[in-house]
């Protein structure tokens, strides 16, 4: 019993003693490494892996090299956050430059200070989340940026303007024109994107007003002249956008001819082009076939001179739906000769579903004045659906105008033609129940 109860004290004491020296070390421990832990207990990282343990001292020793993975790492988790979720993003974005700046603030360590490139990631991440306030918000951290001696860079300023652009922000184009010409003035470092995406802003607004201001940006800055920063072809192709957004097809159009007579270093291609054309096939103006048919022509001359116009499949689709909108009493023929052209013709392009209901909708606006209209529009669907070609394989939309057709003919049958085309619609339907294409409503009824 003696031996035992000797055991058990001198056990009693060995704890009592390395209790005691655990909390001396303790004592001794660095206020900043504990406070370091505590502030980051919260984050689901586990903190030991943003720092290396304290060293004999119980100080914080810093590694450059494990500092730099882990970095990378963060920042590689929040850019896949954007391409994923961007609300998500900014989250994951704001957090990490929490977390760097908390390390610096506890620790001095320079290292870990936000740098550029995190800066920049924030930005970006609220230029891509579409929040109603991203532009004011990307500003403020640009502000930051600066005020902590960061040095922005062309991609700070072009992602700022660009948060603005596609935040839906009531004066969001006041706001980027405003930013975008203090660092103008001010001589700093811009990239040409920086310009597009000031010239965005103002296209969004769809008025004249806007595309007026947006043209007068990229008047200023041809006339600049400055070797860093020039406006390129999608700043022509932005402008012109701007116009055909508010039904203003001609001045589109000026814009084109202007890049095509005075001969700068901007070559027309075939966006430009085709902006244009849409500008006018969505215009409602009784020339707008004409004057698309007009482009592609001058389209096709450019190609055959080396330039970078040759016609796309949106080429095509554009014309083929402001020649079907025209109203044109020749729209339905003129329209299947510009598809059977392009069968024929371009082997770089194939017709899709979209070109041949733009012929279908040009014989249905002929039906009351083209005695064969609908049995021209009725050929052309049932080539659709005998092909088994999935790229022209018709839709609800094509049925729709085909019995518009119908409907509109003087032919004395046409209820009967009527009724057996809804019948094949049924048919197609009931085999693929799934098509969204297909899908029903009641617009073919009432045709």
């Amino acid at each position: 019993l003696i031996a035992t109860h000797a055991s058990r004290m001198a056990q009693t004491h060995a704890f009592s003693h390395n209790r005691g020296v655990a909390r001396k070390r303790q004592s001794t421990q660095s206020i900043r490494w504990r406070l370091l832990r505590l502030s980051f207990q919260s984050h689901e990282e586990d903190t030991d892996a943003l720092l290396e343990e304290e060293d004999h001292d119980g100080q914080h020793s810093f590694s450059k090299s494990k500092w730099k993975k882990k970095r990378y790492v963060m920042m590689k988790d929040v850019d896949d956050a954007i391409s994923s979720d961007p609300k998500k993003g900014v989250r994951k974005a704001q957090e990490m430059m929490k977390r760097m700046t908390r390390l610096y603030e506890i620790t001095g360590v320079d290292a870990y200070k936000p740098n550029a490139q995190a800066y920049n990631l924030l930005i970006h991440a609220l230029a891509k989340s579409s929040l109603l306030n991203a532009g004011y918000e990307a500003e403020r951290v640009l502000q930051e940026m600066m005020l902590a001696g960061v040095k922005p860079n062309a991609i700070s300023f072009t992602s700022t303007l660009d948060a603005y652009a596609k935040s839906g922000e009531k004066d969001a184009a006041q706001h980027s024109e405003r930013l975008f010409l203090e660092l103008l003035d001010s001589n700093v470092d811009l990239h040409f994107s920086a310009v597009d995406a000031v010239l965005n802003a103002w296209a969004m607004q769809s008025s004249l007003e806007a595309a007026e201001r947006a043209q007068g940006i990229l008047e200023r800055l041809e006339m600049l002249q400055s070797k860093t920063i020039q406006p390129t072809e999608h700043s022509y192709s932005t402008v012109m956008n701007a116009f055909a957004r508010c039904g203003a097809a001609e001045r589109a159009h000026a814009i084109l001819t202007r890049v095509l007579r005075e001969k700068r270093a901007i070559r027309p291609d075939t966006v430009m082009f085709n902006v244009v054309i849409h500008a006018w096939s969505t215009s409602g103006d009784p020339q707008a076939g004409t004057k698309a048919l007009e482009l592609l022509n001058q389209m096709k001359h450019l190609a055959s001179e080396g330039y970078d116009t040759a016609p796309d499949i949106v080429t095509y689709n554009s014309v083929l739906s402001a020649v079907s909108k025209s109203g044109h009493m020749r729209a339905g023929p003129q329209a299947e000769r510009i598809l059977k052209q392009l069968q024929e013709e371009d082997d770089n392009v194939t017709p899709n579903v979209v070109s041949y209901n733009s012929v279908l909708h040009a014989w249905s606006m002929n039906a009351g004045a083209e005695p064969k209209a609908a049995q021209r529009a009725q050929a052309v669907l049932d080539y659709m659906i005998q092909s088994g070609n999935d790229n022209i394989a018709p839709d609800v939309y094509s049925f729709t105008s085909v019995l518009n057709a119908w409907a509109k003919s003087k032919e004395d049958d046409k209820a009967i033609r009527a009724r057996e085309l809804l019948d094949t619609l049924l048919h197609l339907q009931s085999e693929a129940p799934k098509k969204t294409s297909l899908k029903l409503s009641a617009i073919p009824f009432n045709a």
